[in-house]
């Protein structure tokens, strides 16, 4: 994304058009419309987050910590 553009403006207006993805009030929060039923998938590959640059310190506990915010 950072490389097609940095408008943020532009990018939440985008958001707003899509008929899958609700925006909120404030364009800082994007979620699917219908939600996504992880016993419907079959593939694991399809919810697999790669995440890099982890500080050092990368326990349980600290990624619980840095990515609980974002749900289970």
């Amino acid at each position: 994304m950072k490389k097609l553009t940095r408008d943020s403006t532009f990018i939440v207006d985008a958001l707003r058009e899509s008929s899958i993805l609700v925006v909120n009030s404030d364009g800082k929060k994007v979620k699917r419309l219908y939600p996504f039923h992880f016993s419907e998938v079959e593939d694991p590959k399809l919810c697999t987050v790669l995440v890099e640059n982890l500080p050092e310190d990368h326990s349980l506990n600290n990624l619980q910590r840095m990515f609980g915010a974002a749900g289970k």
